[in-house]
């Protein structure tokens, strides 16, 4: 009863969060595009020590900081996609910078309700795999409830 209970607690805000991120992402696809400009790209370096289970680890983390304009009014936006992240190995976060130098125009999508809500690269599918795990720990705590 515990390990199904575990498990749906575990699950639900995964699934959720995930849904909620593929949602945005695949919404994002439609969203109007304007001309933009980058004003800042770089690779952001953050240092975490590790305790007795987990060695200290290094997350590289894309910046790209860019500024467009929106029914007349100018906005500035941080997001590459819906859900930015960290890598655990530099050259992938080099690589996503590199689309995107400083002082250099871009195209950038906008949410139209909420046009302060904008990205570089829209529609791409993200939160499937939280989406999914949350999914499965769900599916398993809820068949573990009924089973008994």
């Amino acid at each position: 009863m515990k390990e199904a209970a575990g498990a749906i607690v575990l699950g639900a805000p995964f699934f959720f969060w995930g849904l909620s991120l593929y949602r945005r992402s695949k919404a994002a696809a439609n969203w109007p595009c304007v001309q933009g400009w980058v004003f800042h790209s770089a690779v952001r370096s953050d240092y975490s020590r590790g305790d007795n289970d987990s060695p200290d680890s290094w997350t590289f983390t894309p910046e790209v900081r860019y500024q467009y304009q929106a029914g007349g009014q100018v906005y500035q936006g941080t997001r590459i996609t819906v859900a930015n992240h960290g890598y655990q190995n530099q050259q992938k976060a080099q690589a996503v910078i590199a689309g995107f130098p400083a002082d250099t125009p871009c195209f950038v999508y906008y949410n139209p309700a909420k046009p302060h809500e904008s990205v570089l690269i829209p529609g791409k599918t993200e939160g499937i795999l939280p989406l999914i795990l949350g999914g499965v720990l769900l599916i398993l705590g809820l068949a573990a409830l009924v089973a008994k």
